[in-house]
């Protein structure tokens, strides 16, 4: 059976968690006692985050059509926001937070620098984050692309597993530090790669690296790439390492031979 009607009634609702097929609907913006909220599938919720400032886990996707700004919503750990939902306001001063996914029409802005506790990163679609990563020490995901505008080093980040940074931002640093546990490495666009220190033990992974104009590795990091690579034993998975790179030299032949 699928449940029916209008959450504006359950002024003392302090969880609202609806899946599946259900049909509620009504506006959300006066249940104020809310400290989580997980809405999914066909129902068809709208509404303000905005008062909700008790809120510490907000997931919510699919029909819904949840507005407002989490500016004040400084007690949440946990947001997952997609779909057709409309969520504004920046995330700089959210810094409770531990886990951020947010994808659509939402757009969102403010400075990540002071989210320390982060352990996952998801933007994409309009919103225009900002701020170095260097602090997002325990972050295991880093999956940025779209109008954000990420910058900072990636050389101390050695809790990534995955990390994949396109668009607009402008990440720099060595990689060769970060690349043990890594499930895939892709970074495109503006980012700034021009160091590469050799003797790196890389997974079995897909790995794309095109730095900007610029920017880029030199003949011998290139190299060291390559090699670092093929002793590491990746089979089977794309490289591409691109952009504004040097060529490489004789010195990654056999390297290079092995990748054929």
């Amino acid at each position: 059976a699928s449940l029916s009607g209008d959450v504006a009634q359950l002024t003392s609702c302090d969880y609202l968690g609806i899946d599946g097929d259900n049909t509620i609907s009504g506006s959300i913006a006066g249940l104020t006692s809310l400290t989580r909220i997980r809405i999914l599938g066909s129902n068809t919720v709208t509404g303000s985050v905005a008062a909700l400032t008790s809120l510490t886990y907000l997931y919510v996707t699919g029909s819904t059509t949840i507005s407002g700004s989490v500016v004040g919503l400084t007690s949440l750990t946990f947001l997952t926001v997609g779909g057709t939902n409309t969520l504004t306001g920046s995330v700089a001063g959210l810094t409770s937070l531990t886990f951020i996914s947010v994808v659509g029409f939402n757009t969102l802005s403010g400075s990540v620098a002071a989210l320390t506790s982060l352990s996952y990163l998801l933007s994409s679609g309009t919103n225009t984050l900002s701020g170095s990563i260097e602090g997002l020490t325990v972050c295991g995901t880093i999956n940025v692309t779209g109008n954000n505008t990420l910058t900072g080093s990636i050389t101390g980040m050695t809790s990534l597993i995955l990390l994949n940074v396109v668009g607009n931002n402008t990440l720099s640093g060595d990689i060769s530090t970060i690349t043990t546990g890594m499930s895939l490495v892709n970074l495109a666009g503006d980012n700034q790669m021009e160091v590469y220190t050799g003797g790196a033990t890389w997974e079995d992974i897909s790995v794309t690296i095109k730095p900007a104009a610029g920017y880029g590795y030199d003949e011998t990091e290139i190299d060291n790439l390559l090699i670092d690579m093929n002793d590491s034993s990746i089979t089977g998975k794309p490289i591409t390492l691109t952009g504004s790179s040097a060529p490489r030299s004789s010195a990654s032949d056999t390297a290079k031979g092995e990748f054929q």
